[in-house]
């Protein structure tokens, strides 16, 4: 294990150093695609592990990673698939969101937020840019579009549950694996109970 996070250490960096940063969007977006949304699914081993990858990724501080690119790419190519996923899918893909909103509402705490993210490379509005977002930025904008999103989509699964058994069966198993960290705030919960 020590082997492997030291490979990855010196190798992570030079890998996404190499990316041009007209490519990075599309890049972040193959990532996800290709390599996040394939393992997330196959196994709950393996949405921890790609989880444990999009962590290492910021702690690392790749150069050319932007969390915000990536999760954008998540609420693109991820969030969607909750519609036609299977029992076992949806299972992981709660354990994947789980682990990810838990460290959202960590971030979303200015101790943390300090300590983890402010003055990052992974932070940035942009790749290259030398302007970080804002904590406030991050709770106002990123954390609260990020959880709406997923609310939206769970709601949209729940409505019509009898006629779309199957995808509301699948919505609630992501919910239950991801109970512990979402929803974390009255509005989301509110939606999503009434909606149930």
């Amino acid at each position: 294990m020590k082997n492997t996070y030291e490979y990855l250490r010196e190798h992570l960096p030079l890998y996404f150093k190499k990316i041009e940063a007209t490519q990075i969007r599309p890049f972040t977006d193959m990532l996800v695609q290709h390599c996040f949304f394939p393992r997330l699914i196959h196994s709950a081993r393996d949405a921890l592990y790609a989880y444990h990858f999009f962590r290492m990724l910021h702690k690392l501080r790749v150069p050319n990673f932007n969390i915000l690119y990536m999760l954008t790419a998540m609420l693109k190519r991820v969030i969607p698939t909750m519609h036609c996923c299977s029992e076992g899918e949806a299972e992981n893909l709660g354990i994947f969101f789980g682990e990810l909103f838990g460290q959202l509402n960590l971030w979303n705490q200015r101790v943390n937020w300090t300590k983890e993210c402010e003055g990052q490379p992974s932070f940035t509005r942009s790749v290259n840019s030398d302007k970080h977002i804002t904590y406030e930025d991050f709770t106002n904008t990123v954390f609260n579009h990020f959880a709406k999103q997923l609310t939206a989509n769970l709601v949209m699964s729940f409505e019509n549950a009898p006629e779309k058994y199957m995808k509301a069966k699948c919505s609630l198993l992501i919910l239950n694996r991801m109970s512990k960290v979402f929803p974390s705030d009255y509005a989301s919960a509110e939606r999503i109970h009434k909606t149930l």
